[in-house]
């Protein structure tokens, strides 16, 4: 049996969800998308034949404003997400934060070393100003 080179979608219309919240185990990139947990209205879609499962995704309008190339609308108005296609959009936010992780680092390290570095200058401040005084002797 021969298989189908077209992509398996996922359908993830709103108006066919129910139930959704926030998947707060993600980071949303960009703010925009947001991760979502829902159940399918099975019983107003019964020819989809959708699981009773609770499902995870992203609501599919969201998607598309940002990457309208990863949704795909059928005849009836329904939204699917191809998700295969949003892993490297995904990839790549990752390694975007990993660039700034590194950077905000660096200037940790950098602060870091500066603070030392004035507290050595005030160290040494004070023991020359303790030293005048004892020169100066009593008043």
């Amino acid at each position: 049996m021969a298989e189908s080179s077209s992509p398996k979608l996922t359908f993830s219309h709103s108006h066919i969800i129910f139930h959704h919240e926030p998947d707060r185990s993600t980071t949303a990139y960009p703010d925009i998308l947001q991760g979502l947990y829902y159940f399918w209205r099975t019983n107003e879609f019964i020819e989809k034949e959708f699981s009773h499962e609770r499902q995870i995704g992203f609501a599919a309008r969201d998607i598309e404003k940002l990457y309208p190339e990863i949704v795909q609308t059928d005849s009836n108005g329904y939204k699917a997400v191809d998700y295969g296609r949003l892993a490297p959009v995904l990839v790549e936010a990752i390694k975007e934060q990993q660039l700034q992780i590194e950077e905000l680092k660096q200037r940790e390290a950098s602060m870091q070393q500066m603070i030392s570095d004035q507290q050595q200058q005030l160290s040494r401040l004070t023991t020359m100003v303790e030293e005048l005084l004892d020169k100066k002797g009593p008043q």
